[in-house]
């Protein structure tokens, strides 16, 4: 019984401890204090009404400069805790958190800056010369054995050749779809006089329809 009420005890011990342990957020908090001079609390005060004139003020921009004001813990501030500003204004502690840090780091001013990308999120697995090489298959001889080249069978060639990693199937379709369009576009195609659904090209030739025209310079013929 004994033993019991002292488990009893080292548990409840152990798990107020736990409740009452920094996180990294309060670290977070704890490091980058924000304190806002008058003229600062002014400038994103303007900035939190939404319009400067008749001009409407972005609501990113709105809503950061609110967010800044709630945390100042200056004089004047009312120093909100990150949930208690996430709550109100709908947003994460991960965005209080980081606006914060800007403004405490680099001033207020840069917090409502949104940074631009220096590279795209996600590179593209298909540049121009992997589209050349695609469109070159796709207008060549099936493999042996086929009766046609398969969107699979154009994305297993071009890993196999090595000029990406990885490549699916419909990265494919919308690649040849991209070409297709691209060629129509490029083809000088005229209505004839007597019938617009016989189409001629520039030099007056009868193209056989717009799709004979792109099945010559992109092969149509692939299925999934």
């Amino acid at each position: 019984l004994v033993l019991r009420h002292i488990f009893i005890f080292v548990y409840e011990v152990i798990r107020q401890m736990a409740r009452f342990t920094p996180t990294k957020e309060d670290h977070m908090a704890a490091k980058y204090v924000l304190k806002l001079a008058e003229e600062e609390r002014q400038y994103l005060s303007e900035i939190a009404k939404g319009r400067r004139g008749k001009q409407a003020i972005a609501q990113w921009k709105v809503t950061r400069a609110k967010a800044l004001l709630k945390c100042d813990q200056g004089e004047l501030g009312p120093a909100w805790g990150d949930r208690h500003i996430a709550d109100a204004l709908d947003v994460t502690e991960r965005s209080i958190q980081n606006w914060r840090k800007r403004a405490v780091l680099d001033g207020p001013e840069t917090a409502l800056v949104r940074k631009l990308r220096s590279a795209p999120p996600v590179t593209p697995k298909v540049d121009g010369r992997v589209e050349a090489h695609l469109t070159k298959l796709a207008c060549s001889t099936p493999p042996k054995g086929r009766n046609r080249w398969t969107l699979r069978l154009l994305a297993e060639k071009v890993v196999e050749l090595e000029l990406v990693d990885s490549l699916s199937h419909e990265t494919v379709r919308r690649t040849l779809k991209k070409k297709r369009s691209e060629t129509v576009a490029q083809v000088h195609v005229v209505h004839s006089f007597r019938t617009r659904r016989r189409l001629r090209r520039s030099h007056g030739a009868r193209s056989g329809g717009v799709c004979a025209v792109v099945r010559r310079a992109v092969s149509c013929r692939v299925h999934g």
